[in-house]
């Protein structure tokens, strides 16, 4: 029987967390888990074979973050879940969010985001230059969203499946998060912000981008012009 949550992995050559997750994974009976593989070339097939409960999506080659995240969703809208939980794969203690997120749904919000940020009182030891940037582009979301989130990048939160079937994502990178707050504006959604069960990762997702600040912030600002926030809420 099929369940109305569907929990979601990206993956990307990281059988080590996929081995380490199993055991925990093995005890959900209130959702079904869903692994999309961005191309691993390591030992995440393998462990996939071994768990024919795990569904799997897997691309043969990289498509980055943002299509994958596209990809999740698309695979819980075609398949008719209620809500999707994204976890970041940094580490195995986001896991300890999930009750967290589940206790906020009942709720009723459309978006629950785990923040690396809110309530971390080590926050001030991550580099000088990372927050800079995660506050510049926090700052540029919530002056066109209205919306007050600290952590616009985080890769672990909840969407409702129903909320976002007019959204349009279209991101491969990181900035498929940012699409989401804008659209989610735009679209008149609840959305709500907790801290996260741990740090692990936070500013890693910068080394990507060569100028990180300014490709998020260029982001935004051609994204805004094509989803208003929504005034009528």
């Amino acid at each position: 029987m099929k369940n109305n949550i569907l929990i979601v992995l990206p993956l990307f050559n990281q059988g080590v967390f996929l081995q380490a997750a199993i055991p925990y994974l093995e005890q959900i009976d209130f959702a079904d888990i869903l692994i999309v593989d961005d191309g691993s070339t390591d030992e995440t097939d393998d462990l996939l074979d071994e768990c024919s409960w795990i569904k799997a999506v897997k691309v043969d080659n990289s498509i980055g973050i943002g299509a994958v995240v596209t990809v999740a969703f698309e695979y819980a809208r075609d398949y008719e879940y209620d809500t999707m939980i994204l976890i970041d794969s940094s580490s195995n203690e986001y896991f300890l969010v999930v009750d967290s997120i589940l206790e906020h749904i009942k709720y009723g919000y459309d978006v629950i985001s785990a923040s690396r940020i809110l309530e971390n009182y080590d926050y001030t030891n991550f580099a000088t230059e990372t927050i800079k940037v995660f506050e510049a582009v926090a700052g540029a979301v919530n002056n066109e969203t209205s919306f007050n989130i600290t952590d616009p990048l985080s890769s672990t939160m909840a969407i409702n499946i129903n909320a976002m079937k007019y959204f349009e994502l279209t991101e491969n990178d990181h900035s498929v998060f940012l699409q989401i707050w804008i659209q989610a504006a735009h679209f008149g959604l609840t959305v709500l912000e907790i801290p996260a069960s741990c740090d692990k990762g936070f500013g890693s997702e910068l080394e990507l981008y060569e100028d990180p600040l300014g490709r998020f912030l260029s982001f935004i600002e051609t994204e805004k012009e094509l989803y208003k926030k929504d005034t009528s809420h």
